[in-house]
């Protein structure tokens, strides 16, 4: 437990003592699990954690997978009035195209439309494949992400008794059991790798002419809303962050936004500019991409979904794009890197690695299915899992008789070949060394 000044409890200096005691006094002291504060106090601590990829300040940042492709993303509609611009994807799911309105939609049918309106592409669940199925997948994360956000621990409660007007905010988790209200303008105050979560039980709502200012290198990407009720941005408002609402978000005339959009029910826009976060590559950061293909014949895995830890950490995970790809941007080059790559019927591998600075590093994962018929199909006599047996200090496996001479290829879980050998015609079982151990996930194929 820490006060507002920041002093932990075994040693506060008598100027402490005395703010604490007229909070108390005065009745207004509200503790989440990591400060005590009075209500309308204009500034904050961080929070305990490390911020994203445990080089910040704050909790980790909440993961959108697919929904973080949008930047706006709703389930019953998207509608605009006036001369909206919005950078970026959007797409409502599962109702049908017809219930974006307002944006003159061009090019369909197919698996998108585009829009003047729109930089970027419009997706509705009604389009071409695979658009139906990555729009399932993405309201699903959405759904995710919201229920990832509401159960943050606070380290702050009841901030401001719901009126967070004129504060200075550091990278915390806050909470609301109450509406919040924005009535002028507040500060965001850290560095870009420093993570804010808004928790809010009831409805959001920010005035006329009031913006959301970052300072210190904070970045919208990091900012995170969860708002149970409504979200309601007033005339000429600027917000900041990633907006996970349960029902309605509502942006009044002339309102702006930069971050994401994803309203469990409908967004409703009226001449309003809404731009995704900036995806540009910091100075002294690394870029990732990643590729998941099947390990015989480098076809694209649709449903192959990627992990990324830095150290024994979670920091991020995306599932791949329509070419198979996913990518990760702004990564600090210390540490070691790792990833695991699944998809349903394939075996996850994880694979190591590091990171330079100001590089774009490519790895390419290749995901060996379950069923080695699937793989190996192109075998010409024999496919399946290896069933070895003792023999001395080699292994022996069956490989089935054929009249012509073959080869039998040994293939680890990670697709990558670990060893050959002949096999004369007549042979039937072929001796393994056994440093292939640990046998499990092995395949193989005798061609």
């Amino acid at each position: 437990m820490k006060s507002i000044d920041g002093f932990g409890v075994s040693f506060v200096p008598v100027t402490a003592l005395a703010l604490l005691f007229n909070v108390l006094l005065a009745g207004e002291c509200s503790a989440g699990t990591g400060a005590i504060h009075r209500a309308g106090a204009d500034t904050t601590d961080p929070g305990p954690g490390t911020g994203l990829f445990g080089a910040g300040k704050g909790p980790s940042p909440v993961l959108l997978g697919k929904a973080g492709d949008y930047a706006i993303l709703a389930k019953t509609g998207i509608s605009t009035t006036g001369a909206t611009a919005i950078t970026g994807n959007i797409g409502v799911s599962p109702v049908a195209a017809s219930y974006i309105t307002g944006f003159s939609l061009l090019d369909p049918p197919g698996a998108y439309a585009t829009s003047a309106a729109v930089t970027g592409k419009v997706y509705a669940a009604d389009y071409d494949s695979p658009t139906p199925a990555n729009l399932t997948t993405a309201v699903l994360d959405m759904q995710t992400a919201y229920t990832d956000a509401a159960a943050r621990a606070p380290d702050y409660t009841e901030l401001g008794a719901g009126d967070i007007g004129g504060m200075t905010l550091a990278p915390a988790v806050y909470k609301w059991s109450t509406d919040l209200l924005i009535p002028s303008d507040v500060t965001l105050l850290g560095g870009p790798y420093d993570v804010w979560i808004f928790e809010i039980a009831g409805d959001l709502t920010q005035t006329s002419g009031v913006r959301i200012t970052l300072q210190g290198g904070a970045l919208s990407k990091n900012i995170f809303w969860q708002v149970a009720g409504a979200s309601t941005h007033e005339t000429t408002s600027h917000f900041e962050g990633i907006l996970l609402s349960q029902t309605a978000i509502v942006m009044k005339t002339g309102a702006t936004a930069k971050g994401r959009q994803l309203a469990q029910t409908n967004v409703a826009l009226d001449a309003n500019t809404v731009t995704q976060p900036d995806i540009s590559v910091e100075p002294g950061t690394a870029t990732l991409r990643i590729k998941v293909s099947k390990s015989d014949d480098s076809s694209l895995i649709p449903a192959a979904s990627v992990v990324l830890k830095r150290g024994s950490v979670i920091i991020d995970s995306a599932g791949v794009d329509s070419i198979g790809e996913c990518h990760f941007s702004n990564l600090p080059v210390a540490g070691n890197y790792s990833i695991v790559a699944s998809a349903p019927d394939f075996f996850p591998t994880m694979t190591t690695f590091q990171l330079a600075a100001d590089a774009t590093r490519t790895l390419t994962v290749r995901l060996v299915p379950k069923d080695p018929t699937s793989l190996y199909r192109k075998s010409a006599d024999r496919s399946g899992a290896i069933h070895f047996a003792p023999a001395g200090d080699r292994l022996a496996v069956d490989a089935g008789i054929s009249s012509v001479n073959r080869s039998l290829s040994i293939f680890g879980a990670n697709g990558i070949l670990k060893h050959r050998v002949s096999i004369p015609a007549g042979q039937t079982r072929t001796l393994i060394p056994i440093s292939l151990s640990p046998l499990n996930g092995y395949l193989y194929k005798v061609k």
